[in-house]
């Protein structure tokens, strides 16, 4: 099912990791480069086709045999190569908000299902 134009209403932009650089602590920082921008949904605890159950806010997948609990979730439309290493940012009116990839994407079609962690 894909979802119409009209209800993909946030920029999203989608990045890799690209190379990791030692801090003043000697802890590794890795730094990011973005690899594709595309128009989306990001919701918060929906349940899916493939959901498990909802705990709360958060939402557990089961999907190739990982457990994943997710209290967002986006859907994009198909980008191939996307990796649960990936991050994801978002741009709304309000400001810019980033994501960690909770786990593999679900294809549904000529769409992603990407779980999220907002990460603070």
């Amino acid at each position: 099912m894909t979802t119409p134009a009209g209800l993909r209403d946030s920029y999203l932009t989608i990045w890799t990791e690209s190379s990791s650089t030692g801090d003043a602590a000697g802890q590794l920082v890795p730094s990011y480069t973005r690899k594709w921008n595309v128009w989306g949904k990001v919701t918060s605890g929906m349940p899916v086709g493939n959901a498990a159950g909802v705990k709360g806010q958060a939402e557990s997948w089961q999907t190739y045999h990982v457990n994943v609990d997710a209290k967002y979730v986006a859907i994009i439309p198909y980008v191939p190569g996307l990796v649960a290493t990936d991050r994801l940012t978002e741009q709304t009116r309000s400001g810019t908000y980033t994501y960690e990839i909770a786990g593999d994407p679900v294809s549904d079609g000529d769409e992603l299902i990407v779980p999220l962690a907002l990460k603070v």
